[in-house]
C-alpha cells in the first residue's frame, strides 16, 4: 500500500505532524500533496497574515474580493514586495490629451475607458496587459462615460448623456439602456439584477430583467435626491451616497436615507469594506474609516495628502491616489498605521486606482500607469 492510496482527510491528519520546512518539501513531490498542503495548511496560515485587521472576523469577504488563487509562496512574496515598495512600473497609453481614464480589475482582464468608449484588454503576469483591445464597445466620439462598476461576469456603466450599457462577460453580449433622466447621470451600482443610478436631481432603482433572450431595464423606485457616488454595500441591505460634503445611507427597501453624516471638506471617494463600515477619502483627511451601526470615525491616514481616489484590494490593504501623483500603500493591520510612498515616473493627478494580488494600476490625465510586485 502506498501513502499516496490513503484517503485526503487521512494524509491531512499525517501532515498536521510536520513543520512547516517538512510541508515545504513536501508539496515538490506531487500534485496531490501540494493541493492537500496548499489549502489545508498554507492557507490557514496565510489569511491571519495577510487579512487586514477587520477583514479577519469576514473571511467570507477575503474570499470574494481575491481576484485570482496564489499560492503560499507568492503571497508572502508579493506581500513584502508591497510593505518594502519592491515594484517594477510599466506605463500604458500615453497621450497629450487630458482626460479620465476609469479602470475595473479582475484576474484576467482590465476594463478601461476612454472619452466614450470602453475597452477590455487582457491582463499579463509580468508585462501587465496586451495593447490591443479584445472588445472595444461605443465610440470616441460618444458621450463620456462617468462611471463603470464590475461585478461578478456582469460590467455596467453609464453616460452624461443619460444611457446605461451593460456587458456580460459569460456569454459575451452588451446592451444599452436609456434612462428617463433630465440631468446627466453621475454614478451607478449594481448587486445581480438590483440597479441603482444616480444624477443631480434624483436616484432611481431598477431591475434587470431578461424576457425571450432581451434585456429590460425597468424602473422600480424612486428617490428624489441626487449623489455624486453610489455605492452598495456586499449584503445589498445599506447603499450609501455621497455628495459634495456630505455621506447618506439609503435602505434599499424603503428607498430612503436613513442616516447622513456631515465631513468638514469634500468627499473624493468611498468605498465598502464590509457589510458595514467604508472608507472615503477628502481633501483635508485622506483616508477615514465609519462604522454604519455607530457612526464612529478613524482616521487611517496622518499624512497631508489631497486624496482623489481609493480601493482596497483584498488582501495587502489599503491603497489612495493623490492630487500630486503619489500612490500611497495604507497597511491598516499594523498598531500604527503603515505607509508606503511611491511616485509616478511621471507625475499627474491620480484619477482612479485598481488593485489586486498582483498589480496596481493607476490612471493619470495623460496615462494608464501599472505597479508590479509579482516579479
Amino acid at each position: 500500500m502506498l501513502i499516496t492510496d490513503l484517503n485526503d482527510d487521512e494524509l491531512i491528519i499525517i501532515f498536521s505532524y510536520c513543520t512547516e520546512s517538512d510541508h515545504k518539501q513536501l508539496v515538490r513531490t506531487c500534485n496531490l500533496f501540494e493541493k492537500l498542503i496548499e489549502d489545508n495548511f498554507f492557507e490557514r496560515k496565510c489569511r491571519p497574515f495577510l487579512m487586514v485587521s477587520h477583514m479577519k472576523a469576514h473571511p467570507e469577504v477575503f474570499e470574494r474580493t481575491l481576484n485570482g488563487y496564489m499560492k503560499y509562496s507568492e503571497r508572502i512574496k508579493t506581500h513584502q514586495n508591497w510593505m518594502y515598495g519592491t515594484c517594477r512600473q510599466i506605463v500604458f497609453f500615453q497621450h497629450r490629451e487630458n482626460y479620465e481614464s476609469l479602470l475595473e480589475l479582475d484576474s484576467n482582464y482590465l476594463y478601461t475607458t476612454a472619452l466614450g468608449q470602453f475597452n477590455l484588454f487582457k491582463r499579463r503576469r509580468k508585462d501587465g496587459i496586451d495593447t490591443d483591445p479584445i472588445l472595444s464597445i461605443g465610440d470616441k466620439n460618444d458621450s463620456k462615460i462617468a462611471s463603470l462598476k464590475r461585478r461578478d461576469y456582469m460590467i455596467a456603466g453609464c453616460r452624461l448623456s443619460g444611457t446605461i450599457f451593460t456587458y456580460d462577460e459569460e456569454n459575451e453580449y452588451n446592451e444599452e439602456f436609456v434612462r428617463d433622466s433630465i440631468d446627466p447621470l453621475l454614478d451607478l451600482d449594481f448587486v445581480g439584477d438590483f440597479f441603482v443610478t444616480t444624477s443631480r436631481r434624483d436616484t432611481i432603482f431598477h431591475k434587470l430583467s431578461c424576457e425571450l433572450g432581451m434585456y429590460t431595464f425597468d424602473f422600480s423606485k424612486n428617490l428624489n435626491i441626487g449623489f455624486n457616488s453610489i455605492d452598495i454595500n456586499p449584503l445589498c441591505d445599506k447603499i450609501l451616497g455621497a455628495k459634495s460634503d456630505s455621506l447618506h445611507i439609503i435602505e434599499p427597501v424603503k428607498a430612503l436615507v436613513s442616516n447622513s453624516y456631515l465631513n468638514r471638506a469634500q468627499i473624493y471617494n468611498t468605498k465598502w469594506l464590509n457589510n458595514n463600515s467604508f472608507v472615503f477619502t477628502s481633501n483635508t483627511n485622506p483616508l477615514c474609516l465609519i462604522d454604519t451601526r455607530d457612526f464612529k470615525r478613524q482616521e487611517f491616514s496622518c499624512g497631508n495628502f489631497s486624496a482623489t481616489s481609493v480601493d482596497y484590494d483584498g488582501n495587502n490593504g489599503l491603497i489612495y491616489g493623490t492630487l500630486l501623483g503619489m500612490i500611497i500603500l495604507c497597511d491598516i493591520r499594523m498598531p500604527r498605521t503603515f505607509e508606503k510612498v511611491f511616485h509616478l515616473d511621471t507625475p499627474a493627478i491620480c484619477r482612479n486606482v485598481k488593485s489586486d494580488e498582483r498589480h496596481l494600476y493607476i490612471s493619470t490625465d495623460n496615462a494608464i500607469h501599472m505597479l508590479n510586485f509579482d516579479y
